[in-house]
C-alpha cells in the first residue's frame, strides 16, 4: 500500500512546475533498482529485487513528496530476522519527525503504522536541502515568490481572455455633454456591445469610437510567462526545453541537454536513493549496495 501524495496547492497548477516535477520524478521511477555484491555484482536472489520488481510508484510519490514538501517518506515493515517485508509510503502530513541534535537521536510518530515511537532504521527518509540534516526543505520553500509572479501572470492572463471579447475603448462626441446624456450613452453602449462585443456597432454621425486595447503580445503576457518557465526550470534544475520553451532551443542542444539533465538533475537524486536503500533495507550482514 503506497497511499497517494497531497497536492502542493497553487504551485502544481502551475504548467512548468508540474511538469518538471512530472518529469524528475517519472524518469527516477522508471529506472532499475538492483541489489548488488560487494564486488559489484548483481545479485539476483536476494529477495528485495522481488519487493522492488514494482517500484515505480513509490518512487515516483517518494520523489515528488521530496520536491514539493522536502521530505519523502517510506515505512518498513520487517519479517522477524529482521529483512524487509514489506515498504509503505507516508505522506509528510503523517509523519512527525523527533530530532534531539544535543543527544543526536531521531525518531518517528506515524499513527498509521505503529503506535509507538519509529526508530529511524525503520524508515526511509530522503530529504532535500536540510539545513539541520534531517528536516528538509521542498522547492516551493525556496521559490515561492517566484511561483507567486508565476502564478499572477497566469491569472491576469486568465483574466484578460476572459474578458477580452469585450468592446473597450473610448466614445467621443462633438460638443458638450450633461451628465445624464454621458450616463445614458454609456448605458446604452454597455447593453449593446459589453457582453462579448461580436455585433456590429453603429456610430451617429458626430461620434467616434477609439479602442483600448493590448497588443497580442501583451495581451498574452508572452514575455514574463517565458521568463517564469525559465526560473521554474532553473529553482528545478531542469533545461527548459524540457518544460517545453522551446524559443533558444536547436537539435544541436538536446543531446547536451539531455546529458546535463543525468548528470545534474537526476544524478543528485539516484545518490540520495540509493545511500538510503542501502542503509535501511540491507542488513548489517550483508555485505553489498543497491544500486539504481
Amino acid at each position: 500500500t503506497f497511499g497517494t501524495l497531497n497536492p502542493s496547492g497553487s504551485a502544481s497548477n502551475l504548467s512548468a512546475y508540474f511538469r518538471g516535477v512530472d518529469l524528475i520524478s517519472d524518469e527516477l521511477a522508471i529506472l532499475p533498482i538492483k541489489v548488488l555484491f560487494k564486488d559489484g555484482e548483481s545479485n539476483d536472489v536476494h529477495p528485495l529485487n522481488s519487493i522492488l520488481e514494482n517500484h515505480y510508484l513509490l518512487i515516483k510519490m517518494l520523489i515528488e513528496s521530496v520536491i514539493n514538501r522536502g521530505n519523502g517518506f517510506c515505512y518498513i515493515y520487517r519479517n522477524p530476522d529482521g529483512s524487509v517485508r514489506e515498504l509503505r509510503y507516508l505522506s509528510p502530513d503523517d509523519v512527525k519527525i523527533e530530532y534531539d541534535k544535543n543527544k543526536n537521536t531521531l525518531y518517528y510518530y506515524s499513527t498509521l503504522v505503529s503506535a509507538k515511537k519509529i526508530d529511524s532504521c525503520n524508515i526511509i527518509h530522503l530529504r532535500r536541502k536540510a539545513v539541520d540534516g534531517v528536516n528538509g526543505l521542498s522547492v516551493i520553500t525556496y521559490a515561492a515568490r517566484t511561483l507567486g509572479i508565476a502564478h499572477a501572470t497566469d491569472n491576469a492572463a486568465r483574466e484578460f481572455f476572459n474578458n477580452g471579447m469585450n468592446l473597450s475603448g473610448i466614445l467621443t462626441v462633438q460638443g458638450t455633454l450633461n451628465d445624464a446624456q454621458r450616463t445614458q450613452i454609456r448605458e446604452s453602449w454597455n447593453t449593446a456591445y459589453a457582453a462579448g462585443g461580436s455585433g456590429l456597432a453603429i456610430l451617429p454621425g458626430n461620434m467616434q469610437y477609439q479602442p483600448v486595447q493590448l497588443s497580442s503580445q501583451d495581451s498574452q503576457l508572452l514575455q514574463s510567462r517565458v521568463f517564469n518557465v525559465q526560473e521554474i526550470a532553473r529553482f528545478l534544475g531542469v533545461s527548459p526545453v524540457l518544460l517545453g520553451e522551446l524559443s533558444q532551443s536547436s537539435y544541436n542542444t538536446l543531446e547536451a541537454t539531455q546529458q546535463q539533465f543525468l548528470l545534474h538533475t537526476l544524478q543528485p537524486y539516484i545518490t540520495m536513493i540509493e545511500e538510503e536503500f542501502t542503509e535501511k533495507l540491507l542488513k548489517p550482514s550483508e555485505k553489498g549496495s543497491m544500486r539504481i
